[in-house]
């Protein structure tokens, strides 16, 4: 038991490259057979994005900034980052379906790393234990099993 913590910035897009591709079995191989691997950052297990600007999603439209709208122009709609990560890896993901926060054991309890600040008047330090935690509904609500599927996008 053990897990791995990815620091690096990931793109759905990135799993379509030649570069990664090329080393797919390699990564594949780097997983027990029953490997499974959890994201719990905000709405990791949505499927089917369509990034927007302020609610507009059409790259055409000038009447805001455009900026996020930029990630639809190829491959859209966007799995989610879950989606695209049990096709690449061959592994089942878990996502979230919500938004999440983040918790610091304090005191032998968890609470809101705004509720610590609050109470304590500063930012909790990296030493204490943090844990992302779904902002609405419980675990069984939030976390979704992508079985990996035929190649969908």
């Amino acid at each position: 038991m053990g897990g791995y913590i990815c620091r690096e910035v990931i793109q759905t897009d990135d799993f379509k490259m030649n570069a990664l591709l090329s080393k797919q079995s390699d990564y594949q191989k780097k997983f027990y057979p029953d490997a499974f691997i959890k994201i719990w950052g905000c709405n990791s297990g949505i499927k089917n994005w369509i990034y927007n600007d302020e609610g507009i999603a059409d790259s055409k439209d000038t009447s805001v900034k455009y900026y996020w709208r930029a990630f639809n122009e190829q491959n859209t709609p966007k799995p989610g980052i879950t989606d695209a990560m049990a096709q690449f890896f061959n592994r089942k993901m878990y996502g979230a379906s919500s938004g999440s926060s983040i918790e610091v054991f304090h005191k032998k309890k968890w609470k809101s790393s705004q509720k610590y600040k609050n109470q304590i008047r500063h930012w909790p330090s990296g030493r204490l234990p943090h844990r992302l935690v779904p902002d609405i509904g419980g675990v069984d609500l939030v976390l979704n099993i992508i079985v990996p599927t035929a190649q969908h996008f």
